[in-house]
C-alpha cells in the first residue's frame, strides 16, 4: 500500500540511462584523466581531485557551458562581459571559480601551476565524460544533465501511467526544474513546506526559493 519513494537522482538515472557511480570510483576514474595532461602522485591528487569532482558536478547540475567556464584565464575580461544570458545562479557557479585565483595578484609558483592546471580543466572535463559514458556511469551532476538534455530534446520521459508526488525540496538547480517541469506536464503533485512569514514578505530571503517553486509549481 505504501507508495514507491524515490530521490531525484533516481528518476534522474532512469530518464538517463546512466546510474550514479562509487565516489571512490569517480575519483579514481578523474586521476586517470588527469594523468593525461599532468604528473602527479595520486595521493597527493586525491583530496583536491574530490573537490574538483564536486565542481564539475556543480557545472552539470546548474547546465553551465563547460567550455567557456574553462577558456584560457587570459580571456577573463572578455568572459566578463560575455555573461548576459545566464542566470544568476549559472553566474554564481562561474564566479566562484574566478574567484581566488584572480584576487591574487603575486605571481607566484603555485599560482603559475594552478593556471596550468586551469587551462587544461576544458579538455580534462570532456574527456571525463567521454570515458564515463563508456562505463556507463556517471556522478550526479553527469546524470542530472544527460537527463535533462534528454527531456528537453524529446528523447526520454517517464511514465505517464504512473502519478508522481514531489515534497520536500528548497532550492533547485536548474537540471532538477526540468526534471519538475516535466513532472508537472504529467500533473504531478507538487508539496512545499514553508511558513507564510517567510513566504509572503519578499524581503525575506529565506523564502526566496520556496517563493519561486510555488509560482512555478503551485
Amino acid at each position: 500500500w505504501e507508495p514507491q519513494w524515490l530521490a531525484p537522482d533516481q528518476l534522474m538515472e532512469e530518464l538517463s540511462g546512466l546510474r550514479v557511480g562509487d565516489r571512490l570510483r569517480l575519483v579514481v576514474e578523474l586521476y586517470r584523466i588527469y594523468s593525461r595532461y599532468h604528473t602527479e602522485p595520486f595521493d597527493t591528487f586525491y583530496f583536491w581531485g574530490d573537490r574538483l569532482l564536486s565542481d564539475f558536478d556543480m557545472v552539470d547540475k546548474y547546465r553551465v557551458d563547460a567550455d567557456m567556464l574553462f577558456r584560457n584565464i587570459a580571456d577573463i575580461k572578455e568572459l566578463e562581459a560575455d555573461l548576459s544570458y545566464l542566470t544568476a545562479e549559472q553566474r554564481e557557479v562561474i564566479n566562484r571559480f574566478w574567484q581566488g585565483v584572480l584576487e591574487e595578484s603575486e605571481d607566484t609558483p603555485e599560482r603559475r601551476r594552478f593556471l596550468t592546471i586551469w587551462n587544461s580543466l576544458g579538455a580534462i572535463y570532456r574527456d571525463y565524460h567521454e570515458r564515463l559514458l563508456e562505463l556507463g556511469f556517471g556522478y550526479s551532476g553527469m546524470v542530472q544533465r544527460l537527463a535533462a538534455d534528454r527531456i528537453r530534446e524529446g528523447k526520454a520521459a517517464l511514465s505517464a501511467d504512473r502519478h508522481y508526488v514531489v515534497a520536500g525540496f528548497n532550492a533547485l538547480s536548474e537540471c532538477e526544474k526540468i526534471l519538475f517541469d516535466h513532472l508537472k506536464s504529467l500533473e504531478a503533485d507538487f508539496f512545499w513546506d514553508y511558513d507564510d512569514y517567510y513566504l509572503r514578505s519578499e524581503v525575506q530571503e529565506a523564502g526566496m526559493f520556496l517563493r519561486e517553486n510555488c509560482r512555478r509549481y503551485p
